[in-house]
């Protein structure tokens, strides 16, 4: 009986900390190109094997699987330690030791809570439609080469007039893809939960 109430316990524990991992998960619609300035922040770094993209043709749609790096995450963290130094300024007189103390109590406890998940990556799925023609540059396609992504931008097409145009996307050591669109038509899907990296990004 015992040794069931712990496996419910157990079980209880894991349900909510799948739960909160979701709970992070995006979901995003591109239907201009400001929607998809935003979804190229969120992708930037997003690391995938050239065999990760796919075009079906028939339904004119190009989707890909990556692993995108949280940047929103550490847009968060960078938000809240702003908010906890206005808050030691608007704390009120304490002495210096009580201060000190407090501070590396804080700092402590923020350590050891974000020790794991400073740097997080998570799998997402993205899916262009009403895709017309792809063209790329330096990939392989169908191979296990990595590709690093670093930008992707909307340039209008030559002869047909808006919506229609080009979603281009350039990688790192000068690969390149470019998708023929009828119109800007993205989603943008985090399909698991994220898991914890050594390494962040770094742009020069």
């Amino acid at each position: 009986m015992a040794n069931k109430e712990q496996q419910n316990k157990q079980n209880n524990k894991t349900s909510k900390a799948d739960e909160n991992a979701y709970k992070q998960a995006l979901h995003l619609i591109a239907r201009d190109v400001d929607d998809l300035n935003l979804i190229s922040a969120l992708l930037q770094d997003a690391v995938l094997l050239a065999h990760d993209m796919v075009w079906d043709e028939k339904a004119r749609i190009f989707a890909l699987m990556v692993n995108r790096f949280l940047w929103e995450e550490q847009n968060e963290k960078q938000t809240e330690k702003k908010s906890e130094k206005q808050g030691e300024k608007q704390g009120g007189k304490q002495t210096e030791k009580q201060g000190e103390t407090q501070k590396e109590t804080q700092n402590a406890r923020h350590k050891k809570k974000a020790r794991h998940k400073e740097n997080a990556r998570i799998r997402t799925g993205i899916h262009f439609h009403g895709v017309t023609n792809v063209q790329n540059r330096g990939i392989k396609q169908h191979s296990q080469q990595v590709l690093s992504l670093l930008t992707l931008q909307f340039e209008p097409h030559e002869t047909l007039t808006m919506p229609a145009g080009y979603i281009r996307f350039v990688f790192s050591a000068g690969a390149e893809l470019r998708l023929t669109v009828e119109a800007l038509n993205v989603i943008m899907q985090d399909v698991t939960a994220s898991w914890p990296t050594a390494h962040r990004p770094k742009h020069e």
